[in-house]
């Protein structure tokens, strides 16, 4: 071999090195962001402070799950029910869904609210209190310019409030202090 092809193939080394090296950063992502991210289970506890709070909310607990996205491709409804799960064994004081509870519905979501249905509702059987607002998702918003589909919001609304979640839209409501699963009964909400 000559000075010239050693050069050569030294190069194309080189370049097949690279391809390989962006292939395997590549596969990484990929398996990170398909095989292991989407069934990670992330918990971080957070003490708020939060003032006037009534004293019987002092040092009680809330659970905060977001991002269902049932009917996603890869489909993640058994991390969801192992958050359910653990959120029923900790027995937090409420528990807040902040929405995206469906990913695509496409023209019958029925078989994906049912599925949202079934994994919120061992929180309720479990006398936990939750709340939820629905997401972009569950408007099927795409992007600020897409119309809000309402149809589907309400589908998503009832779904959730046929096995006993209450769902807000811009409001607030009274909280049961904890114990009391029934804000209108509840007498000492400011005490």
């Amino acid at each position: 071999m000559n000075k010239f092809s050693l050069t050569t193939l030294s190069k194309s080394n080189k370049l097949k090195y690279t391809i390989l090296g962006l292939l395997t950063i590549a596969m990484a992502y990929l398996v990170w962001g398909v095989i292991i991210e989407p069934y990670w289970i992330d918990k971080e506890k957070q003490i708020g402070q939060i003032p006037d709070l009534p004293q019987k909310w002092q040092g009680k607990q809330v659970g905060l799950i977001s991002d269902f996205q049932v009917g996603l491709w890869l489909d993640n409804t058994r991390t969801i029910r192992r958050i359910v799960q653990q959120l029923v064994k900790e027995r937090p004081d409420l528990v807040l869904i902040t929405g995206d509870f469906i990913y695509e519905p496409g023209k019958n979501p029925e078989a994906e609210l049912d599925k949202v249905a079934q994994l919120v509702y061992p929180l309720i059987e479990a006398n936990i209190p939750t709340y939820a607002v629905l997401g972009n998702h569950d408007y099927a918003l795409h992007s600020q310019h897409h119309p809000k589909n309402e149809k589907l919001s309400t589908q998503v609304r009832e779904a959730l409030e046929s096995v006993g979640v209450n769902v807000l839209k811009n409001e607030a409501v009274p909280l049961a202090t904890p114990g009391n699963n029934n804000p209108s009964l509840d007498t000492t909400q400011n005490q």
